[in-house]
């Protein structure tokens, strides 16, 4: 019973009832973004040169890193793709888990620090709430978002290590401080290389610094006055360079494309093009409501949401378009008024308000990523959770009434996350409920195709599915395409609507899902899953070439590729080798030449393939070292069986 009373071991009673909440939700399966990361997996039969190993852990495309260090632990799951998603999802699980060991061990510190009352005991309820809240769940069980959890382990890391760091710097030990503030910084740079959204951490130092550290009277730049280093106090070495530089730095790139945006309203009168559906302004509004959704979604936490569709969000287009875009400004404006009010007061209040809409900088102000994902909630969330313990431990009523209101908190979410999961774990019936919580949501119609595809309900509802695709008002050109393909797969007796769909593909807005689908299509003729004609095939590349917004692109290559590939095959191969053989080498990627000398090499053009590959061997254009080794062994296994 004494052991009870030890608040770390709520802390693993928590992690044990989120183990079993979660449990139903390994069964499930790869989503969106996985398809588009992951097929690299197949790649790789194992890594057993450092020149593989720089080559895969480069070969990022989800962001400006690259995010290498999650790719490096997808590689352990390498003969687990496409075949067995669980391993991803236990290994994802194992995270979140240790995430919420973590973040126990920083609130401690960090209360400690402030020197609040029973501050073990809120840091304890704080973990446990959030290791358990149903909100995490498309983080947890989206496999490629392990990219969140890995940068949310090494940034408690580098916190935790900065306490640490603040301590032995409160204690004049200049040796003991200088060495954790660097173990604090490369932690740091794990986090930004697992996913760029850590790159606020300097920012969640000086929040810290401003809000806990300057209410116990010891902020870092006023810290250890007798360690001097060139006459300033050391604390303020760090201060400048460790958090006010890189802040500053962080908040310059926020407000680079506010700026260009503003300077070229002033020159067109008219807001900057984007590539999105919506300008920046719109975007800057419209996240006023999302920021919201994300504060009720934790506060109100619902059984079930649209997962991750939410593709389709409509947009605000002025603060009264809607009019909630208005009465969310005013909350979190409010929000911010309030906690700077009584912040000698109540000082964590205003930590955790700067903590909230810190944590959603990034991907929620001016960067141009898509509107809403939940799994931008994962760590923000902290901040929810720490309000909601601090008022349940400090509640002016008796300690067995707290316990009772505490409890009930657990046992409510620990049963909405079993429910939510347990919808993850099984598709089949989570794609109707995702569609009709997100019914703009072309994404999860897509998604729902592919795992209704070969199944004994295609033939129910293939047709449904590709109706509502089809006559869906956010439907772009690389859905129809999608749709056309997956109408000559599941129902190779239907006459395929190719021209309305080259119309869609010749004067539709730009779409870079175009060039993966005509591939994906070409493979599906290839595999002989799908019976459509050279002549309608070569019809939808000709649309996209004829495009002019894609006249000056890859995809423009791309189709040209394709289209004689699919000569080469199905009609005239002296005429598809001769474009490859034309084509402009200084130009073209390696590793486009590649995928072209396999074709031509397996269906008969195998000399063509060779002289290709030489050509492009020679050119090497946007060719890592490893890449033209690979070349070169392809190229000598051809020669050897010509």
């Amino acid at each position: 019973m004494a052991k009870l009373r030890q608040p770390w071991v709520h802390v693993l009673l928590g992690a044990v009832a989120c183990l079993l909440a979660y449990l139903p939700g390994l069964s499930g399966g790869f989503l969106l973004d996985d398809y588009a990361t992951l097929p690299f997996l197949g790649q790789w039969g194992g890594v057993e040169s450092f020149a593989e190993f720089w080559e895969y852990a480069t070969s990022g495309f989800t962001g400006p890193t690259g995010r290498p260090i999650a790719l490096l632990t997808f590689l352990l799951h390498g003969a687990d793709w496409p075949a067995d998603p669980a391993p991803f999802l236990v290994f994802n699980l194992a995270l979140h888990l240790l995430n919420g060991a973590l973040l126990f061990l920083f609130l401690r510190g960090l209360l400690a620090a402030l020197q609040s009352a029973h501050g073990e005991w809120v840091a304890a309820i704080a973990a446990v709430l959030w290791i358990l809240h149903p909100y995490q769940v498309s983080t947890v069980l989206y496999v490629v978002q392990r990219m969140v959890l890995l940068s949310v382990l090494f940034n408690l890391a580098a916190l935790i290590t900065y306490l640490s760091a603040r301590v032995r710097l409160v204690r004049d030990d200049l040796q003991g401080a200088v060495l954790r503030f660097a173990v604090a910084a490369i932690l740091a740079v794990l986090a930004v290389f697992s996913k760029e959204s850590a790159i606020w951490i300097p920012l969640q130092f000086l929040i810290i610094e401003l809000t806990i550290m300057s209410a116990g009277r010891a902020p870092l730049w006023a810290a250890a006055p007798g360690l001097r280093v060139l006459g300033l106090p050391l604390g303020r070495w760090v201060t400048l360079f460790g958090l006010a530089v890189p802040l500053a730095v962080f908040l310059a790139y926020l407000a680079w494309p506010l700026l260009k945006s503003l300077i070229y309203y002033q020159e067109h009168q008219r807001w900057l093009p984007t590539s999105r559906e919506f300008n920046l302004i719109e975007r800057l509004l419209t996240q006023q409501r999302i920021v919201g959704d994300y504060l009720l979604g934790w506060i109100v936490p619902r059984v079930q949401t649209a997962g991750v569709f939410w593709d389709g969000y409509a947009k605000s287009t002025s603060l009264i378009s809607p009019l909630s875009t208005f009465a969310w400004l005013l909350v979190h404006v409010a929000a911010f008024v309030g906690a700077w009010i009584v912040r000698r007061r109540f000082p964590l209040l205003l930590f955790a308000v700067l903590w909230f809409y810190g944590g959603l900088l990034l991907e929620s102000t001016t960067v141009m990523l898509e509107l809403k994902f939940e799994h931008r909630a994962y760590w923000p969330g902290i901040a929810l959770t720490l309000l909601m313990s601090a008022a349940m431990v400090h509640l002016r009523v008796s300690s067995q009434l707290r316990v009772v209101i505490a409890s009930a908190v657990v046992v409510v979410l620990a049963a909405t996350l079993t429910a939510r999961a347990s919808l993850w774990g099984n598709q089949d019936q989570a794609f109707p409920v995702w569609m009709k919580e997100n019914p703009r949501s072309v994404r999860a119609l897509e998604s729902a195709m592919l795992v209704v595809q070969g199944t004994p309900e295609a033939d129910k509802f293939m047709p449904i599915l590709m109706q509502r695709a089809v006559s869906h008002p956010k439907a772009t050109a690389g859905t129809h395409l999608q749709n056309l393909m997956y109408m000559c797969v599941a129902s190779p007796e239907a006459i395929l609507p190719v021209d309305d769909v080259a119309l869609k593909l010749s004067h539709g807005a730009r779409d870079w899902r175009v060039g993966n689908m005509l591939e994906l299509l070409l493979d599906q003729m290839l595999a002989g899953h799908c019976e459509m004609t050279l002549a309608s095939y070569q019809k939808l590349t000709s649309a996209v070439r004829s495009n002019r917004r894609y006249r000056k692109t890859r995809l423009y290559m791309a189709a040209g590729s394709l289209s004689a590939s699919a000569e080469f095959v199905f009609g005239d191969k002296r005429r598809g080798g001769r474009y490859f053989l034309r084509q402009y080498y200084a130009k073209v990627p390696l590793s486009l030449i590649m995928k072209q000398s396999l074709l031509l090499a397996r269906y008969g053009g195998l000399p063509v393939a060779v002289q290709n590959l030489e050509n492009g061997i020679s050119e090497r254009y946007e060719a890592s070292d490893y890449l033209v080794m690979q070349a070169m062994d392809m190229l000598n296994q051809m020669k050897e069986d010509l």
